[in-house]
């Protein structure tokens, strides 16, 4: 396997790791000392949420330092800085955070390695201090479909999942129109909608439910499409899609899944959160030719890492992988480096690389 990180990057972000708890609970005392609302009532000890969101901070930095990646840590500092000044709360809190597990870490790193991970919060906080503005809207009427994404979109924001339905089923079953391919379909519009709904919760135009309800009526949607997409005679060939343990999305590798099932491909879709265990049996089982691995979140890419690791020993380095994602959106090269053979973008892009990695049989 190809290492995450050079061998002393990944010495200090497993010494970070496995101290995430406690360095957590100095930190959170330090944020407490610099920011004491962050207490429910005066005198008393920080909210839970803050102390889970520092130990999570903290295993972020974790992985950035493993990875020698800083942007995975300046990522998610932006995100949520963007995120509560949406929903109209201070974002200084967050930036105390950072210099509080600053202040934290002499306690747990070896002095000569300080520097480094200080380096990281540096680096993070300087992203923090940027002019950074809420990402655009990704949907456009005059985009590929754009309107037809446009008019999914409004049936979902007013609770009408049938009419969402029939307006994606109508256009691939060419219902008054040129039929469009569903691999159209995903691209152009569940996946654009989408993003767009993520967009809007993060900028808090959208809640929690109305996005569960966007996210459910496309699964919906999905399968009543894929059940009309024209499918090219099997060729011998075995894809395993998953997402990585703790990646509890699944719209976007199912999707995948799918267009390797049109592409003639034997589609085995085990959906979000397998650990590397199981994967390793469903590999073997199937006799799988490639994986394609979804990983969403930082903390995420060290069990890539692993996965990839246990698969390519079990396979005797048989096996093929492709991984994609949010996790190695801003950076594709750390696909590399936890040892897959491609990053892919989008699931057709997935179906070209296999072509490329997996000749037909």
């Amino acid at each position: 396997m190809t290492e995450p990180g050079d061998g002393h990057h990944e010495f200090i972000g497993e010494l970070l790791r496995s101290q995430a708890t406690p360095i957590a609970q100095d930190a959170t005392a330090h944020l407490l000392a610099l920011r004491p609302s962050i207490a429910p009532r005066p005198g008393t000890g920080p909210a839970p949420e803050w102390r889970d969101a520092v130990e999570s901070r903290v295993r972020d930095l974790a992985e950035a330092v493993a990875l020698d990646a800083p942007g995975l840590l300046a990522d998610q500092v932006v995100w949520a800085r963007l995120a509560f000044l949406a929903r109209g709360i201070s974002p200084d809190p967050l930036r105390d955070t950072l210099d509080a597990i600053a202040r934290a870490l002499p306690a747990y790193l070896p002095p000569d390695d300080l520097p480094l991970a200080v380096g990281f919060l540096d680096h993070a906080r300087r992203c923090f201090d940027e002019p950074n503005t809420e990402p655009p809207p990704f949907l456009s009427v005059n985009a590929t479909l754009g309107r037809l994404a446009a008019n999914y979109l409004l049936a979902i924001l007013e609770g009408d999942r049938a009419r969402a339905c029939d307006l994606v089923v109508d256009a691939a079953a060419g219902k008054g129109q040129p039929a469009v391919h569903p691999a159209d379909l995903y691209e152009h519009v569940f996946t654009p909608v989408l993003r767009e709904v993520g967009r809007m919760w993060h900028a808090g135009e959208v809640n929690v439910a109305e996005e569960h309800f966007a996210s459910a009526t496309t699964g919906t949607a999905m399968a009543r499409v894929a059940a009309l997409a024209p499918k090219a005679p099997r060729d011998g060939r075995v894809v395993l899609a998953a997402s990585v343990a703790g990646n509890h999305h699944d719209l976007g590798v199912r999707m995948v899944a799918d267009q390797f099932e049109w592409a003639g491909w034997r589609a085995i879709y085990l959906g979000p959160n397998l650990p590397a265990e199981d994967l390793v049996l469903a590999v073997m089982d199937f006799k799988v030719d490639l994986l394609a691995l979804s990983v969403a979140l930082p903390q995420q890419v060290r069990h890539a890492a692993q996965t990839v690791e246990t698969l390519r020993a079990a396979s005797k380095d048989r096996l093929k992988v492709i991984i994609g994602g949010n996790a190695f959106s801003r950076d594709p090269s750390l696909a590399s480096r936890v040892g897959a053979d491609a990053h892919a973008a989008s699931p057709r892009d997935a179906v070209a690389l296999a072509d490329r990695l997996v000749p037909r049989r």
